[in-house]
């Protein structure tokens, strides 16, 4: 009976469970990375993924940007550029589902795109609040329902570590599944 009851602790800590009503989680773990290779402001995690991309950016009247796709041309990547900063430094990302024909976007070898913390194209709200909890802000906008969450403060660990102001993550689910995602260090 100890042996259970100490696993069961172990289990609940290493999964973050102690401290947590009702799915809500106390501390929100953001999303840094795609596929455990592409890393937020980590030029070296782009150079080894993608490879240089000094002089590929698209510029234009959106904001600087690579624009990739996985194998089967079905769902894209954007890695959006730090204002002035290294030609492989990316502060935001984004996940989507990729219409056909579209010529734009680099193919990858990735299978399809998730986050470090598995959050990927066709998800539920209800397993996105399970791995982020629920302290998120719900707006409705053309028929997606739109969740967002953010981290802000001078003195939060996790922005400091970045140099950043804020933290921002938007989910887009439209009946009931997850549609596109954008996370990272907006320049704004």
């Amino acid at each position: 009976m100890k042996k259970f009851i100490t696993l069961s602790f172990v289990f609940s800590i290493s999964f973050g469970l102690i401290g947590q009503q009702k799915n809500q989680v106390i501390y929100f773990n953001p999303d840094t990375s795609i596929n455990n290779k592409i890393k937020l402001l980590d030029k070296e995690s782009i150079l080894n993924a993608i490879g240089d991309q000094s002089g590929k950016l698209i510029i234009d009247e959106k904001e600087s940007r690579i624009q990739l796709m996985n194998k089967t041309g079905n769902q894209y990547l954007i890695l959006y550029h730090l204002g002035g900063g290294n030609a492989n430094s990316f502060n935001e990302f984004e996940v989507g589902n990729l219409k056909a024909g579209n010529e734009s976007f680099k193919k990858m070898d990735f299978e399809y795109f998730f986050s470090n913390n598995n959050i990927k194209l066709g998800i539920t709200k209800k397993c996105l609040i399970f791995i982020h909890g629920t302290r998120y802000k719900k707006k409705i906008t053309m028929g997606n329902e739109i969740l967002e969450y953010r981290i802000m403060g001078v003195n939060n660990k996790f922005l400091l570590r970045y140099n950043m102001p804020i933290y921002v993550a938007t989910y887009y689910f439209k009946d009931d599944k997850l549609i596109r995602f954008r996370f990272g260090l907006p320049n704004w």
